[in-house]
């Protein structure tokens, strides 16, 4: 990215990849400015209409710079998801235009940000804008993109005034930009434009024509900009090289073509081969060369003393605007750029080395100029090295001529050779000789004012050096100086000696109120107002009127003009002494630089002890600061020890709390659970009490038919007997038989009653065995219940201990959480335990009810069997008294087979404690006492 900035002529603003702007002089090369505050590279740059501030764009981000400080005035930053193809300034309005990456426009106030018009693609048929130009009145804009197409807005009233098309050797359009003429009052019609393969074309807007000469390069140019003045084109090369162009030769052409379709350019340039368009490159360039000498030639002839005097005369004064043109021509400067080369591309004086010290300039690129021309003045010759009063002397010259600094040498240069003549003859004393000069000629013109100098002790050290050394620029304005000089310049060299003479006379009032030396030098180091009309008219008149053998001219040369190729030698000074004062202050310089190592080094040294004993003296601090921060952190950590002691403390009696609210609670719960199993057993007892009353009265009722019945078939078995006995006594002839038959009976009732007494005392052996492996096996779960709950109960007590000894040791901040979780372990414990003992009940109850069922179906058997008994044998055969004994065993059988289903089913349901135990033992023996006085006043026992 490259720009001329309008108020600084002969500089050029560049960007480049490392997002820094510089500013770089183009005739000497060298960067004057540096602006740094982008952090993306910038790509665009345009500039206010007073040329105060510049815009450059990136990407992202847009700043808007004032080039008189050289500062940052805004900053635009967009959102990161928004991209722009374009910011710039618009022309005379100072509007910010910025085009985003959709194509659409935007125009902002420059003064208080706000959009004030929006176009969208739409109304101009977008062409992927990729350049925009304006003229310079600000009245028309070219877009120009991707296609082969232009388009032309009127922004009088935003709309497009035209449409031009490219023709096929144009396939895109890179950059379009203005090329500003003479005298066409802001309307630029030549447009350049920098096509997609790097050539830069010239296009006439109105007529669509274009011009003949084409920028063609080795290697392409990626990017080209136009001067302010119009005067040159500089082209940007894809090699990183920057070409200049003079654009007289470029705008000297015709078009090739006389008919041309209107809005439709046409050129047959597209057609020349490579060489050929080598060749015209070569060919503008030498061309630029030749008029640029011809102009400056027209210039010299046009603009001769013979015609600015008559100007100066009427006017008083130059044009501001072309002043350092005139005076470049009235002063014949010769243009020793080689010269002035080898003595800017040394490094800068060591005398002025160190300006910036002296002289505190804001104007930093100012200041640069000034040490700039003071080097190579130094470096021309040795005395301007040691003049003290030279920086002051050539300041308003640099102000005039900043932006070119080899014309400002050069014109300092032809004037200390022609004006300053003998004034360093008796260096470092004034020029004495000089100085006479003025004093004489006071002396003819103004008798009084001299005796009053005399008489006041003021010499010509002070009312006429004080103003030479200075060129007038201490008591003169800024315009009124310009006007001074406009005549100075313009006439023989004693006019400036002269007007020190008529500065005094025409300020004698002023000066011969003053009194002591400090009002003298006060008015002669200071502004005074001043009538310039009749200053330099009675400066004038003192050239015109002083004698010619009182008149500075016949001891001063007149004008003459630096030669052609190189510069005189000036050695108008005491050579041998200021030799010997270069000399000794090189020696000084040396024996300086010795000292100021020395010192350096002293310094390095002084300063590495004071940072050992300032690291020392940090040491002992940290040291005392770690000792009273180890005080603090012991006595913190002593506090909260016994913080934490009084916490424990605080926590066992909480934890001493918990553990008898535990008990509590589970004394509570203990005793809420045997009322509830005492109820329970109560009604369980109260049941089967309900039970065995409701089986006795059944088995009474059943006894009790079984007796009718058996004394039915006894009686039938003695009616049955009597009826044999009779039939015996009749037949007394069949008695052996019969007795035979009824031994026979008697061996088998006999065998029947001993099969039955071995089935009984079997039965009552098995059912006897059975009841011992019952008790047994409730007694090995009451004892497995029994160690179970001691297990239960250790574990609880070794997990208490557990969990004592271990909170000991968990911080303070935790102890709450833990007594929680600890009654939570306890409730589960506690739910655990009373399910294990539920669960062991419940199996017992079973084993209680099969060992009842298992006793009932014993006793059906035994019935079964009697029953058998009695249905097979006659009631003849079965002895009453083996009757009566199975009845008695069968019930007695029954009775037994009750005890003890009540004492399983006692024991099966005692609890877990011993509390439990004898309340179930209590309530068992009660039981068994209801029971036994039943079952006495039953009869059956």
């Amino acid at each position: 990215m490259i720009a001329f900035p309008p108020t600084k002529k002969g500089e050029l603003l560049i960007g480049s990849v490392n997002c820094s702007l510089q500013l770089m002089n183009i005739e000497l090369g060298t960067v004057t400015e540096k602006l740094d505050g982008h952090t993306l590279p910038p790509k665009q740059v345009t500039f206010s209409s007073n040329g105060r501030y510049c815009l450059t764009a990136a990407a992202q981000e847009a700043i808007i710079w004032n080039l008189d400080s050289s500062t940052q005035a805004h900053c635009l930053t967009l959102r990161r998801d928004v991209a722009v193809k374009q910011v710039i300034f618009m022309p005379v309005s100072d509007n910010i235009l910025a085009c985003f990456q959709d194509d659409s426009i935007h125009v902002w106030n420059f003064d208080t940000f706000e959009c004030i018009k929006q176009i969208l693609p739409e109304a101009w048929k977008s062409h992927q804008l990729k350049s925009i130009a304006f003229t310079r009145n600000g009245r028309a804009m070219v877009i120009g993109g991707h296609c082969p197409v232009l388009v032309v807005f009127c922004l009088d009233v935003w709309s497009v005034k035209k449409v031009i098309e490219l023709p096929e050797g144009v396939s895109g359009i890179r950059h379009v930009e203005f090329l500003p003429q003479l005298f066409d009052a802001g309307a630029n019609k030549v447009l350049g434009l920098l096509s997609s393969q790097g050539i830069l074309y010239f296009l006439d807007i109105e007529s669509s024509l274009f011009l003949e000469n084409v920028i063609v390069s080795q290697t392409n140019i990626s990017r080209f900009t136009c001067s302010y003045s119009g005067k040159y084109v500089a082209c940007i090369l894809q090699s990183g090289e920057v070409n200049i162009y003079t654009s007289v030769p470029l705008l000297e052409a015709q078009s090739l073509e006389e008919t041309v379709l209107t809005e439709k350019a046409h050129s047959s340039e597209h057609d020349v081969e490579p060489e050929k368009k080598m060749a015209t490159h070569r060919i503008v360039r030498h061309s630029s060369k030749q008029n640029l000498l011809r102009v400056h030639k027209q210039l010299k002839e046009t603009l001769n003393l013979s015609r600015l005097r008559p100007i100066l005369k009427e006017f008083g004064e130059y044009p501001d605007s072309y002043r350092p043109l005139i005076w470049r021509i009235i002063l014949h400067i010769p243009c020793n750029q080689p010269a002035y080369m080898s003595l800017i591309k040394r490094e800068v004086h060591t005398a002025y080395l160190h300006l910036e010290e002296q002289y505190s300039l804001e104007n930093r690129s100012v200041l640069n100029c000034l040490k700039r021309l003071l080097s190579c003045l130094a470096h021309w010759s040795s005395i301007f090295a040691e003049v003290k009063f030279l920086p002051l002397f050539v300041f308003p010259f640099v102000k005039v001529f900043k932006n070119d600094p080899f014309v400002c040498f050069e014109v300092v240069t032809t004037i200390i050779m022609n004006w300053c003549q003998y004034w360093f003859e008796y260096f470092p004393f004034p020029p004495v000789n000089v100085l006479s000069m003025i004093e004489n000629v006071l002396a003819e013109h103004d008798t009084e004012l001299l005796e009053f100098y005399c008489g006041a002790g003021v010499k010509t050290d002070l009312y006429a050096w004080t103003l030479l050394e200075v060129a007038f620029s201490e008591v003169l304005p800024r315009s009124d100086w310009l006007c001074l000089w406009d005549h100075v310049l313009s006439n023989e060299p004693s006019f400036l000696l002269m007007a020190v003479v008529a500065y005094n006379i025409v300020c004698r009032t002023t000066i011969m109120s003053c009194r002591n030396r400090d009002d003298f030098e006060y008015f002669f180091h200071n502004q005074n107002p001043v009538d310039m009309k009749q200053f330099i008219s009675k400066t004038y008149m003192l050239c015109n009127k002083t004698r010619k053998e009182v008149h500075p001219r016949q001891y001063l040369t007149a004008f003459k003009p630096l030669e052609k190729g190189s510069y005189p030698v000036f050695n108008q000074y005491p050579k041998f002494i200021i030799d010997y004062k270069a000399h000794r202050m090189e020696q000084i310089r040396i024996e300086e630089q010795n000292i100021l190592k020395e010192y350096e080094r002293a310094m390095k040294q002084k300063a590495e002890q004071e940072e050992r004993i300032h690291d020392a003296i940090h040491t002992e601090i940290q040291e005392k600061r770690l000792k009273e921060l180890e005080e603090v952190c012991q006595e913190i950590l002593h506090k909260e020890e016994k913080r934490v002691a009084d916490q424990r403390q605080k926590i066992l009696a909480v934890r001493q709390d918990l553990r008898v609210r535990e008990l509590e609670l589970l004394d509570v719960a203990k005793n809420r659970l045997m009322r509830q199993n005492v109820q329970k057993r109560h009604v369980a007892l109260n049941q089967l009490l309900d039970n065995i009353e409701r089986k006795r009265a059944q088995q009474e009722t059943e006894v009790a038919a079984a007796e009718e019945e058996i004394q039915q078939h006894y009686l039938k078995l003695l009616t049955h007997k009597h009826n044999l006995e009779q039939m015996l006594g009749t037949a007394n002839n069949v008695v052996p038989s019969t007795s035979v038959e009824h031994h026979a009976l008697q061996l088998q009732q006999e065998q029947l009653a001993n099969e039955l007494r071995k089935l009984h005392s079997e039965a009552n052996s098995e059912h006897l065995a059975k009841q011992v492996n019952i008790e047994t096996r409730v007694a090995m779960l009451d004892e497995l219940l029994h160690t179970a709950e001691l297990e239960l109960a250790r574990e609880v007590a070794e997990r208490q201990h557990t969990l004592q000894s271990g909170q000991n040791n968990i911080k303070v901040m935790h102890r709450e959480t833990e007594t929680k979780k600890l009654e939570q372990e306890v409730e589960h414990l506690l739910k655990q335990l009373t399910e294990v003992r539920l669960n062991e009940g419940t199996a017992r109850l079973h084993e209680v009810v099969e060992s009842q069922a298992d006793r009932w179906a014993l006793n059906r058997e035994q019935e079964k069997l009697v029953r058998l008994q009695q249905s097979d044998l006659p009631s003849s055969f079965l002895h009453p008294r083996c009757n009566e004994e199975i009845r008695q065993q069968g019930w007695s059988s029954k009775q037994n087979q009750q005890r003890r289903d009540v004492a399983s089913r006692t024991k099966a349901s005692s609890l877990r404690s011993a509390e439990f135990y004898r309340q179930e033992q209590d309530a068992v023996k009660a039981a068994m006492d209801v029971r036994e006085h039943i079952v006495a006043e039953s009869g059956f026992l």
